[in-house]
């Protein structure tokens, strides 16, 4: 499927029959690939690409697909994160509780599986919107990295967001000081041993 778009994308000028016939190969990909998440990224990409972010309710459109790619593959944490960062894109971050925003995706997406990834995007939307919070908040961004790492004590680029997050804030502290960024470093090259967590 990959190499029949790749073929029309390379050989073939670039204007609505183009566009129009690399749709028709999506959709009919679809009745084969409905929980590939990477077909849905990938059209929502296309989509993107060409103009068409629409919302949630206009079909075909970007982010009309990424929702309905979370519905028949949500166990994929990239689709959940392309998804949030579209709609950061539209300048839809929102709140939590706000149906279909950056943030409620960020949320609903780990609510539906325990995944780093996940955890990192959802954090550093929750600082992008100024909930910094400490870690006794647990929807907070400082909560979330915190419980993150005893949850995921080896996810290297976890640690390192949680101890990224304590340096902007000023929280450098030294390697004695619990929850400074220097006592992060030191905690998780000590006793967890930073790992590569590309597939967790």
């Amino acid at each position: 499927w990959n190499l029949w778009i790749d073929f029309y994308e390379k050989n073939f000028q670039s204007n609505s029959a183009f566009i129009n016939k690399v749709r028709e190969i999506y959709r009919l990909g679809l009745k084969a690939l409905a929980n590939n998440a990477h077909w849905w990224i990938s059209w929502a990409s296309f989509e993107e690409r060409h103009g068409n972010l629409g919302d949630v309710n206009v079909e075909y459109s970007a982010r009309w697909l990424l929702r309905e790619g979370c519905k028949y593959a949500q166990d994929n944490p990239h689709l959940w994160i392309k998804w949030a960062d579209v709609e950061v894109g539209c300048g839809n971050l929102g709140d939590p509780e706000t149906l279909y925003s950056a943030r409620w995706i960020a949320k609903e997406g780990c609510t539906k599986l325990k995944n780093t990834h996940l955890c990192i995007k959802r954090a550093e939307l929750e600082e992008r919107a100024g909930n910094i919070g400490n870690i006794s908040l647990d929807d907070s961004a400082r909560g979330l990295l915190y419980n993150g790492s005893a949850e995921f004590p080896q996810s290297t680029h976890l640690w390192i967001k949680w101890a990224e997050i304590e340096a902007r804030m000023g929280n450098i502290g030294d390697y004695e000081t619990p929850n400074s960024a220097a006592w992060i470093f030191k905690e998780e090259c000590t006793n967890h041993g930073i790992v590569s967590d590309a597939a967790i």
